[in-house]
């Protein structure tokens, strides 16, 4: 399996389900069934619902602020191959925004490193 298929499942739940109305409660058979019908195989989708179900289950449930300094994040050999440049900056940037929290962050990277 090619790793963009998953991502194009991903991508289309976010658009067609979640990104209008990410708190609505759309039952997993009717997002099954809408991807079938969009031309997604069924390994496509279970791997998908995989990479979702993995998702909640890491979601940190709380962030403890740090005091004082903050360490800086040295990316793995692994992540650096996966993450260019740009993709490193904007991690970063949201971090330093407070967009993303130190917890989030390392949540990010573990689902891009999933794909």
């Amino acid at each position: 399996m090619k790793e963009e298929s998953v991502l194009d499942v991903l991508l289309y739940l976010f658009e067609n389900f979640f990104y209008d109305d990410p708190e609505s409660d759309v039952d997993r058979d009717s997002l099954q069934h809408s991807l079938l019908e969009a031309g997604f195989t069924p390994r496509e989708i279970h791997k998908a619902f995989h990479w979702l179900d993995e998702l909640a289950e890491r979601r940190p449930q709380s962030d403890i602020p740090v005091a004082g300094d903050r360490p800086i994040r040295v990316f793995a050999p692994q992540e650096l191959e996966r993450l260019d440049p740009d993709a490193q900056g904007f991690l970063l940037f949201l971090e330093q925004q407070g967009i993303l929290s130190t917890g989030q962050r390392e949540l990010v990277l573990d689902r891009i490193m999933a794909l």
